[in-house]
């Protein structure tokens, strides 16, 4: 069969797949941002494996990228989302810990 990648380069022209994905609403959108700033944030406080805290913050950031660009959340809008999820993260009971018996 022939792939449609293969038929928009020998065409010249961009070729456009319609599919049927459901869009997400403005608040959808926002508690996603929340959710990976969170597990960005939350990340870096568990004192995650340099690869994992730049993994998250590097989804964090390019999903916040996205909505700025795309004109869905303007920056005061992320910066103030920003600022939330850090409060509620930071002023959130720390968790127990148990020391390392030896």
């Amino acid at each position: 069969p022939i792939r449609p990648a293969c038929i928009a380069k020998a065409c010249g022209a961009a070729l456009v797949l319609q599919r049927r994905i459901p869009m997400m609403g403005y608040e959808q959108l926002v508690a996603e941002a929340r959710r990976l700033l969170s597990d960005a944030i939350a990340a870096r406080y568990r004192g995650d494996l340099h690869a994992n805290k730049v993994r998250q913050q590097a989804y964090a950031d390019g999903y916040m990228r996205a909505l700025g660009d795309a004109g869905l959340l303007s920056q005061r809008e992320l910066l103030e989302l920003v600022v939330e999820t850090r409060r509620s993260i930071e002023s959130a009971p720390a968790e127990p810990r148990i020391a390392a018996a030896g």
